[in-house]
């Protein structure tokens, strides 16, 4: 192993710690052993303590082929009868925080804590949550209020470590889950982006992000943002993993509310149009312009092959730039939008795609040069298609 302690990031000292105080070889479970025990229970065959403990790490295999009544009335005499019970009480641990609903575990969990004799220091913190514990439903309030508590990165890890809990469980990950809808619903979300977007990346699976970023776009930090760089990676997060709303990423946004995308959309087209006239082409003039009018685009898509074409889509037309100043274009959505020309751009040249689509004063609405007075000549133009310079 690389010798983390020469690096200074906390993510990786807390890592070598896990490493070092992890010992492999109780939670590895040799697959033959623990296919004998099944047997075994199935069989209802005299199981050895080694055999117990085998199916106390695998008791979700258990609970699937149906058996979970037998074990529980097998384990639960095997407890009564011994008082040595440590490393059994850690697999049953490592099996409790996959099935944390299961009610049946808790009896055995109270049962197994209440019978065994000889203990270490590390199981001290979840010996007494457990032995506190009424039922359940109140150990789970218990452990979930343990890492309501912590405030740092470095001391939810330190919980993890401490209630001796695997990462990728059922119950640590809705546990995290909960923290951070619960930390969504305050106002301090920029000041904790970095922390709250280190618990959606290391601990909650993609099947939960769709809650909790639905969370984040409706509130009111998302909604009035003034461009706070903490907020800003909340949006520049959400994009990687969600993609375009009307893209091709549209599928991964399935089920999220209308008004929360609405509110992407919106980051999405002025971020869009920012880096355009910022980044690329340096023109502030237009920037100032188009950044007034960004409400009304839900989609908007540079197109660098394109003669560096800049693609803006409302409900009902489609709006051209170019980064070099000439004409700006504007169509009716049935002639022109970024899903048509993505689509037909797969079989003609680049050379059709820019002078017959993208440039067609034939098939456009407007054709506008930037001459002159041209901020006065494009809105007085755009009024008359209901777009007006937001206030």
């Amino acid at each position: 192993m690389p010798d983390f302690s020469l690096y200074r990031p906390k993510s990786l000292n807390n890592l070598v710690r896990k490493l070092e105080h992890i010992d492999i070889a109780e939670a590895i479970i040799p697959e033959d052993r623990f296919e004998k025990a099944m047997d075994k229970l199935k069989n209802n065959d005299f199981l050895m303590r080694k055999e117990y403990k085998a199916l106390l790490y695998r008791m979700e295999e258990i609970n699937t082929a149906g058996l979970m009544g037998n074990f529980i009335e097998r384990i639960t005499i095997f407890f009564k009868e011994h008082n040595k019970v440590y490393y059994h009480l850690k697999a049953l641990l490592f099996s409790y925080y996959k099935l944390y609903k299961y009610k049946a575990i808790f009896g055995i969990l109270k049962l197994g804590f209440s019978v065994n004799k000889q203990w270490r220091e590390e199981i001290k913190p979840i010996r007494k949550i457990i032995e506190e514990s009424e039922d359940i439903i109140d150990l789970l309030k218990k452990i979930n209020l343990e890492f309501l508590k912590t405030t740092t990165i470095e001391e939810l890890e330190n919980k993890v470590e401490e209630l001796m809990m695997s990462k990728d469980t059922p119950m640590l990950q809705a546990i995290l889950r909960h923290k951070v809808l619960v930390s969504l619903e305050k106002e301090n979300i920029g000041d904790k982006a970095e922390d709250l977007l280190y618990i959606i990346e290391n601990y909650i699976p993609d099947t939960d992000y769709k809650d909790v970023f639905e969370k984040f776009l409706l509130s009111k930090a998302a909604i009035n943002n003034e461009s706070d760089p903490n907020i800003e990676r909340w949006f520049e997060y959400i994009g990687d993993k969600l993609g375009d709303p009307y893209g091709l990423g549209r599928i991964k946004w399935k089920g999220i509310d209308e008004e929360a995308i609405k509110v992407f959309q919106l980051w999405r087209a002025g971020k869009n149009i920012g880096k355009f006239f910022t980044e690329i082409i340096g023109d502030p003039k237009r920037l100032n312009f188009w950044k007034q009018y960004r409400r009304y685009f839900y989609r908007v898509e540079y197109l660098k092959e394109y003669d560096k074409a800049l693609l803006m889509e409302t409900k009902e037309h489609l709006f051209i730039e170019f980064a070099k100043i000439g004409a700006m274009y504007m169509y009716t959505k049935d002639v022109l939008s970024i899903d048509k020309v993505e689509q037909i751009s797969r079989n003609r040249k680049k050379s059709f795609i820019i002078n017959n689509l993208l440039k067609s004063p034939v098939k456009a609405i407007l054709k506008e040069d930037h001459r002159g007075y041209w901020q006065f000549k494009f809105s007085r133009q755009f009024s008359y298609y209901n777009y007006y310079i937001e206030d």
